[in-house]
């Protein structure tokens, strides 16, 4: 099986490799009336932007739900896939779009010049604590989407800053009504910080990606990420699933 595995990986590089070999070096698309641009400069930019990892759905919902004042914060941003639809909807101060590997936080500002858009860029990672943390690095490539708080088990790791969302809060942040979080597998930890906001009648959604596997390496597990949820006064609807991993959204009952 792991060979299997090991093999399947191999292909897929090649494949994507071919493919940013023919791509133009920008990806666009409309989503709910809104069109995004996202430049290609390597392979893994291209397998992520190609078809928006599986995500326009998500994306779509997200777009469909905003109102005029809503503030939007976008934890586990990468390149921007979704901050990148937000900024043209949203002013700057209102979409705040996390992302600690300098890699991918670069090619967020990029694909936001491109546009022509602004948004709150913080080269942060969130959880339950502050300070500084271990980041897991699967790749120096911009596009990465396998970066991840680490557990003590990984070989390479850089450190970053970390913040929780209620202390960036307390230091005059704008306070969220929706939160995106795609983290792989620290769901649990980012909601952990957030108990003063989730507590707020006007953090009104939040759209989780639930990574099964990563969640156990940090001791956490999808009922637990639910059952958090569920705490606050939200109600959940399963949105997407991706092989392993799916998506939720959480809507705050009325």
């Amino acid at each position: 099986m792991t060979e299997r595995l090991g093999l399947h990986a191999v292909i897929e590089d090649l494949y994507w490799r071919v493919q940013f070999a023919r791509h133009s070096g920008v990806e666009s698309h409309e989503i709910a009336g809104t069109t995004a641009h996202f430049t290609v400069t390597n392979p893994t930019e291209c397998k992520r932007v190609s078809e928006l990892m599986g995500e326009m759905p998500i994306i779509e919902d997200m777009l469909t739900e905003l109102v005029a004042d809503d503030v939007v914060y976008d934890v586990g941003a990468n390149i921007g896939t979704y901050t990148c639809f937000l900024a043209q909807r949203l002013p700057p101060e209102q979409v705040v779009a996390f992302e600690p590997h300098p890699s991918n936080s670069g090619a967020l500002r990029r694909n936001l010049e491109y546009n022509g858009l602004e948004a709150t860029v913080r080269e942060q990672a969130l959880a339950a604590k502050t300070g500084t943390t271990d980041l897991a690095v699967a790749s120096e490539a911009s596009g990465e989407g396998a970066h991840a708080l680490a557990t003590g088990e990984e070989s390479k790791t850089i450190t970053v800053p970390v913040e929780t969302g209620d202390r960036l809060i307390e230091d005059r942040a704008p306070v969220p009504t929706i939160l995106k979080i795609d983290v792989e597998g620290a769901e649990q930890q980012v909601l952990e910080g957030f108990t003063d906001t989730l507590s707020r009648p006007s953090c009104r959604c939040c759209y989780v990606e639930l990574h099964p596997d990563r969640l156990r390496s940090f001791g956490d597990s999808v009922a637990a990420v639910e059952a958090t949820l569920e705490s606050y006064g939200f109600e959940l609807k399963a949105l997407k699933n991706r092989e392993r991993e799916s998506f939720v959204k959480a809507a705050k009952r009325q």
